[in-house]
Order: structure tokens, then sequence, then C-alpha cells
């Protein structure tokens, strides 16, 4: 998203900043009341693979602290019953996948709990190729404005880069 400011130009990484806004709805619906969440109408069965599975029940707690609502049902599948209501237009199946592949991959937070919250932001985010409206470029980037650290993901990359007036003219030679 190309967007202009007081101060120069704001090029943003849809998928970091969603991302970022994502983290902390999750991070406030847990420290206020818990996480809302979406019943599924029948449960979703996903079969992991064993270090899926593993991390799964390594992380059951954590997941449901952050709207995740998914048990066993057997010996390698899950039946995912609700997930966080702020999650919109993704399949949750591929979306747990890449959750627990990155939990495997030992996660990017503080601690456990920080490092679902982180993956579950990431992975049920607007992707970076994702065709977005006018008016929803413009809604995300409000309500990165909102959040307490709008300049990084959870992962700590940069959600924008900024080009100042200065900048633009020295790039195109005016300074």
């Amino acid at each position: 998203i190309v967007a202009e400011g007081p101060d120069g130009i704001y090029l943003v990484d849809q998928h970091a900043a969603h991302e970022r806004v994502m983290y902390e709805k999750i991070l406030g619906q847990m420290q206020a009341s818990g996480v809302d969440r979406q019943p599924m109408l029948d449960p979703i069965l996903v079969e992991l693979p064993p270090e899926e599975f593993a991390v799964f029940e390594k992380s059951r707690d954590e997941l449901t602290e952050v709207g995740w609502d998914i048990e066993a049902f057997g010996e390698s599948v899950v039946a995912i019953r609700a997930i966080p209501a702020i999650v919109r237009r993704v399949d949750p199946a591929e979306r747990l996948h890449l959750i627990l592949q990155e939990l495997a991959d030992g996660g990017a937070g503080t601690s456990w709990l920080d490092s679902v919250a982180i993956s579950a932001a990431c992975h049920t985010s607007i992707r970076a190729n994702q065709a977005l409206s006018l008016i929803e470029m413009r809604e995300l980037i409000a309500e990165l404005e909102r959040t307490s650290q709008p300049r990084a993901c959870g992962h700590g990359r940069p959600t924008m880069l900024h080009m100042s007036q200065v900048d633009l003219e020295k790039q195109f030679s005016r300074r």
C-alpha cells in the first residue's frame, strides 16, 4: 500500500500491518475477557503430521487462549470446533498447519503463549498478494495507526517504510 502523509510517503506491507493489528487485538481480548470465538457449524477434521500433532498437544491451552477451540480426534487428527472471531476469509485447516509449522520451528515470542499469539496473528492475516479495495486499505492503515507499535509486526519485521520529502527530492536529484 502506498500512502501519503504530511512528511512524505509510506510504503506499507499489508501483511505485516495486518499481523500487527491482529496480534494486538488478540492480546487485548485475552487481557479483557478472553478472545471471542466463531463456532464452526460442523467441526473441521484436520490430519496432522506427527511433528505438528506433537506441537498441537504442547500448545493446546495456548491455542485455546488465543481463540481456537481444537481437540484431538484420534492419534493424528484434530477437530477444529471454533476459530477466533476476528479471523475472516481463511481456510482454518490450512492456517492451523501454518501455525503449528511455525511453532515447530521454535516460534517468535518472549513466551510460548506469546509465540502462539504471534503465529496465530500472522497466519490469519491478510496475505501479501491479496487484493484489497481502497476502503479496505484505508481501514487497515487506520487500524495500524491505533496500535501501540505500528512500525513492526509481531515477528519484528517492519510494517512500513517511510520516505520523507527530502528523501524523495534527493531521489529525483532535486537536492
